[in-house]
């Protein structure tokens, strides 16, 4: 999805367009990337970005709490109890 933005961005000249050369075909079709740098710069962007945000979140429920000596949040068996 973030590669076929950035590509109609460029169709309404929005972004300008810097060309890496011939790419496959399938690359544009699975993956949406185009053959220059501004979607490549963007899927990557994407992946950090949710690569990122699923660390952070484990560093914070897991790996945080064990390094202080307390029990990793797990998953709870039962609903909570309304008061």
């Amino acid at each position: 999805m973030v590669g076929e933005e950035v590509q109609e961005m460029q169709l309404a000249g929005w972004i300008g367009g810097t060309t890496t050369g011939h790419w496959p075909g399938w690359l544009g079709q699975w993956f949406s990337l185009s053959a220059n740098v501004q979607t490549v710069a963007a899927q990557a962007g994407a992946v950090a970005t949710a690569l990122g945000s699923y660390l952070l979140a484990q560093y914070l429920r897991v790996w945080r709490p064990r390094r202080r000596g307390l029990r990793a949040a797990t998953v709870a068996l039962t609903p909570p109890v309304p008061n």
